[in-house]
């Protein structure tokens, strides 16, 4: 699939996969206290595993044409955050996720770009399903999962901490 195809943009926003020029930028918004208090558990985030998420978006753009996109304010030229699909090995699930710097929060960037990206697992991926995963804690995180219109359930390994939402293709076409 052509790069220009896989960038997609709702009307404040525009999303375009992930390049290596976004790990210092994605890094530093991954530190954020906010941030990685439930994304990574509270812990400082190395470089590293930005590198390696970088390396696994663009692997999976290729082979399954989804991946994670950079989220930017269309009157901006700066990443504010992520939104993608990747794969849960041990759930053989898709997960959408979202992170967006703690400067963007509350302004309905995180649904927006969710919805999209919702869309394009459906219409352009072709996904049969669609999860989502939160901290139990992390009510802002469920309530764009509620939005979305995903429906909360228990997959078999599923850890205590974490909740768990899932949407069909059926689901997301009739809503």
């Amino acid at each position: 699939m052509n790069e220009c195809h896989r960038i997609i943009e709702t009307a404040r926003l525009t999303l375009r996969p992930m390049e290596s020029a976004d790990i210092e930028p994605i890094h530093r918004i991954s530190n954020e206290p906010g941030v990685r208090k439930y994304l990574f558990d509270d812990k400082a985030v190395a470089s590293e595993l930005i590198r390696e998420t970088h390396q696994q978006s663009v692997t999976n753009f290729e082979s399954r044409g989804f991946g994670i996109w950079m989220i930017r304010e269309k009157e901006r030229d700066e990443v504010i955050g992520f939104c993608g699909l990747r794969v849960i090995e041990d759930l053989d699930q898709v997960e959408i996720l979202y992170a967006l710097s703690e400067s963007k929060w509350n302004f309905g960037y995180a649904l927006e770009a969710a919805r999209i990206v919702e869309r394009y697992a459906f219409d352009r991926a072709g996904l049969g399903s669609l999860i989502g995963v939160t901290d139990r804690a992390n009510l802002a995180s469920w309530r764009v999962l509620e939005k979305l219109k995903m429906r909360e359930y228990r997959p078999a390994g599923a850890r205590e901490h974490l909740r768990y939402a899932v949407i069909t293709r059926h689901e997301f076409q009739v809503r």
